[in-house]
């Protein structure tokens, strides 16, 4: 496995990463009014799907156009997997300036590898990367049906820093009903708490 850093002349590649996936379980979004106070809480609802993810999950339609416009930019920045001369996992950045964070807007590892530690060498990367850019966080977001993704990015430290109500998609059989925010800070070298 070689891994090195993203190109424009990679993107088109990357439809062929197979990030399809099936969830089974979802983070369900609780809210509590008490004293006036709104207060949320996450449930886990095992057993609720299945909540099935597409092959072109890594490449959506409009998504290659995306990646080209990230990468094309000085801001942007990405990393490859490749195996026997095809890409089979990939990670895609944007720096941005004003909250000094580094946005990941997508880790994809091909399913047929999947559980190699290739994931967590990507991760690596984003950390370093964020580190030589001297940015204090990385955060991400993911639906809330992609319970795989979730637990991943908890194993690796990052903890959830918010969500987005009103996202409701159905798509493919896909369905999520919200976003979910995650955080690394990179200074302190720990999990982004809510305060």
């Amino acid at each position: 496995m070689k891994f090195r850093d993203l190109t424009l002349r990679d993107i088109p590649s990357l439809k062929a990463v197979n990030g399809s996936l099936t969830s089974n379980s979802r983070y369900k979004l609780v809210r509590l009014l008490e004293d006036l106070e709104l207060t949320y809480k996450l449930d886990i609802e095992h057993d609720a799907g299945p909540y099935n993810f597409p092959d072109n999950y890594s490449c959506e339609e409009g998504d290659e156009s995306q990646y080209c416009t990230m990468i094309s930019d000085i801001t942007g920045w990405g990393r490859i997997a490749i195996n026997n001369g095809v890409i089979v996992a990939f990670c895609i950045c944007q720096e941005h300036k004003v909250t000094h964070s580094l946005y990941v807007e997508g880790i994809f590892v091909d399913l047929s590898i999947r559980g190699n530690g290739i994931g967590r060498t990507l991760i690596s990367s984003i950390f370093k990367e964020a580190g030589n850019r001297n940015l204090s966080s990385i955060w991400l977001k993911t639906e809330n049906t992609n319970m795989p993704a979730c637990k991943f990015y908890e194993s690796c430290g990052f903890r959830i820093i918010g969500f987005k109500e009103n996202l409701s998609k159905l798509e493919l059989d896909r369905t999520w009903n919200f976003a979910i925010y995650w955080g690394f800070s990179i200074l302190e070298n720990k999990p982004l708490s809510i305060k």
